[in-house]
C-alpha cells in the first residue's frame, strides 16, 4: 500500500514540475538551437543501482563544432 501511494506521488510532482518547468525547457530549447547545429539533448548511458544501465537524456552544453586540435 505504502509504494503505491509513494509511487502515486511521485508521478503527481513529476507532472506538476514539469508543467511548472516547462516554459524555462523551451527558452533553453531556442538558446541551444540559436547558439549551434547539432541536438538539442545529449543521451549518455549511466550505471544505476545493483549495477544495471540506464540512458538519460540532457540539455546539450558543449559546442559540436569545435576544433580537434584546440587545447580543453
Amino acid at each position: 500500500m505504502y509504494l503505491k501511494i509513494k509511487r502515486l506521488i511521485d508521478i503527481a510532482l513529476s507532472t506538476i514540475g514539469l508543467i511548472t518547468l516547462s516554459p524555462i525547457f523551451a527558452i533553453l530549447i531556442i538558446a541551444i538551437k540559436l547558439d549551434s547545429p547539432g541536438p538539442i539533448l545529449f543521451k549518455q548511458k549511466r550505471v544505476g543501482i545493483h549495477k544495471s544501465h540506464f540512458h538519460i537524456l540532457k540539455f546539450r552544453t558543449m559546442r559540436i563544432d569545435t576544433p580537434k586540435d584546440m587545447p580543453t
